[in-house]
């Protein structure tokens, strides 16, 4: 029943955290499948086999009751052959879940090592099978939230893929890992390879590293290379600012900037009414549809549920036709001066009305999609404004939100005014952009004095961002794409004399799709309810996502 669902489902998160944990002791595992191993696993010279993969030592999970009367074999044999087997109390009592008192003798077996708690699961690891990678960070201690990847390759080389699970935090890091010969970095993001200095102890390669928020290293161990001299000085992988910046220019915090992008103001509330009815109360665009569709006999579109809405939503329906209007309210304070745009989805199934005049349905464009069609629109006027959009409703049809495109600013309050003259460093979102989906520019200077011979690197402050690019005298130099790519390097676009430094910081179209009334804010994913909220997670006011840059850009010298 339900109670037992939910039971499961605890379990599951408790086995997430176990599996989480064994993750960060740095040793590598599979999942051992009880059946596959009936079939296809065996003991040979210790090691525990299952098809080609063999073990050393096996994990029994904490919470585990029962076993397979095949697997109890399996272990036996395993442990009289030298095995290790670790497992938590209480040990498993049952097998086949049926109570088996001899499964004691089998826990008592010199080759098992019991733990109350995961707490000394890494000393129980690390006595009973010698580690192939430990990624220390400077406690000494093994970097939890840095995970890896470790593979062989046909012709011997090996592969680490390192990676920052931690979106706030870097670590210094002691490596060593397995292998001998060169160790080389590979850049999977500007694809420069560089030596690594590294010593050779244990049949391990050991060095130093920084690996930053969310960031991740790709190292290639080459066993016939020529290692990289260790009297090299190791380039330093972390940026460490001092109490004094010396050397240093800085962009910020008042910018001149450029849109990439028109701006919006998405229309996601609306009135409806069918036929000549009267208008409904204000609601969301999907709630008025819901309400028509129940209205007409029709299946709920919001969600595609069972039978599923391919089967269904192309069938004719005995009130296909009905005549449906949705109608918009803005208000604008400052006129665009140059004309505005609306955006919408199948522009041409639509009569359309702007302050009781009527506009031309006809497409002129698109925007971010082929099927949002962009719909010129008659001049606005200061105060509300009033934008019909009335159709024959079918069971295929699907209403959406609409948008308005132009040159324009929006106010916190969601009323059209004139854009500013520059950006203050801090969300844009605040600033007459709320539902901005493009990139913005920020415009920045570099006085470059003759003869001055140091690199100069672009380091960012504070950021929200899914890509940051940097353009020095119009020339894209590169991407500084997540936290770990910060500090750029520009010197061989910098010219003497007066150099123009942008900074393009990319968005994503979220605050203009939505979600945008999730009180919860950000949540683990997205999906069809995310947008369909109707118990306490819901919130009438916008909900955004912050966009911009914060802190100072610095532009340093070394």
């Amino acid at each position: 029943g339900a109670q037992s669902l939910e039971e499961v489902d605890e379990y599951g998160e408790r086995l997430n955290t176990f599996v989480k944990g064994l993750l960060a002791t740095h040793y590598d595992f599979d999942f051992g499948d009880e059946q596959i191993m009936a079939d296809d696993a065996d003991v040979e010279e210790g090691v525990l086999r299952v098809g080609r993969a063999p073990y050393r030592v096996l994990v029994i999970p904490p919470e585990t009751r029962t076993l397979l009367a095949s697997t109890v074999d399996l272990l036996r044999r395993f442990l009289d052959a030298g095995g290790r087997v670790i497992v938590f109390d209480p040990a498993p009592d049952m097998v086949e879940a049926l109570s088996e008192p001899s499964l004691t003798d089998l826990w008592a077996h010199p080759g098992v090592t019991r733990l109350a708690d995961r707490s000394a699961l890494q000393a129980a690891l690390e006595s009973a099978v010698p580690r192939r990678v430990s990624l220390r960070n400077s406690l000494g201690q093994e970097a939890g939230q840095v995970l890896y990847m470790q593979r062989r390759l046909d012709d011997g080389t090996l592969a680490y893929f390192l990676f920052n699970g931690d979106r706030y935090n870097g670590y210094d890091l002691e490596l060593a890992l397995e292998g001998s010969g060169r160790i080389e970095e590979w850049d999977a993001l500007t694809g420069r390879i560089r030596g690594v200095p590294a010593e050779t102890r244990d049949g391990k390669l050991c060095f130093t590293a920084h690996i930053g928020p969310a960031g991740s290293r790709l190292y290639v161990v080459d066993p016939t290379g020529v290692p990289e001299p260790t009297t090299a000085i190791a380039e330093k992988t972390g940026f460490r600012q001092m109490r004094a910046i010396q050397g240093a220019g800085f962009i910020g915090p008042m910018c001149d900037f450029t849109r990439t992008d028109p701006n919006v103001l998405t229309l996601d509330m609306c009135r409806y009414r069918m036929g000549d009815g009267a208008w409904s109360e204000e609601m969301e665009v999907w709630r008025a549809q819901n309400e028509v569709r129940t209205a007409l006999g029709m299946r709920p579109n919001f969600y595609n549920g069972l039978p599923q809405r391919y089967k269904w939503a192309t069938l004719p329906h005995p009130k296909d036709g009905t005549p449906v209007a949705l109608q918009f309210r803005f208000v604008v304070q400052d006129v665009p001066a140059a004309s505005v745009s609306l955006l919408v989805e199948g522009a041409e199934q639509f009569d359309i009305r702007l302050n009781g005049r009527p506009v031309a349905n006809r497409p002129t464009g698109w925007y971010l999609d082929r099927s949002f069609h962009k719909v010129t629109l008659p001049a606005l006027q200061q105060g509300l404004n009033v934008l019909e959009l009335a159709c024959a409703y079918t069971n295929h049809m699907e209403l959406e939100d609409c948008f308005l495109l132009g040159d324009f600013g929006v106010s916190i309050n969601r009323v059209i005014i004139a854009e500013p003259d520059q950006l203050h460093f801090g969300d844009w979102t605040t600033q007459g952009y709320p539902h901005y989906a493009g990139s913005m520019i920020y415009h920045g200077r570099l006085v470059q004095e003759e003869g001055d011979r140091r690199r100069v690197f672009v380091h960012l402050g504070e950021y929200e961002a899914v890509d940051v690019a940097v353009h020095v005298n119009g020339t894209l130099v590169g991407h500084i794409p997540w936290q770990d790519a910060d500090g750029l390097e520009i010197t061989d676009y910098v010219g003497v004399g007066l150099n123009n430094v942008d900074i393009e910081v990319v968005s994503s179209p979220r605050n203009m799709l939505g979600p945008l009334h999730l009180a919860t804010g950000r949540e683990p994913w997205t999906d069809w309810r995310s947008f369909r909220r109707t118990d306490e997670t819901y919130t009438p006011d916008y909900v955004l996502k912050s966009w911009g840059l914060f802190g100072q850009v610095r532009l340093q010298r070394r």
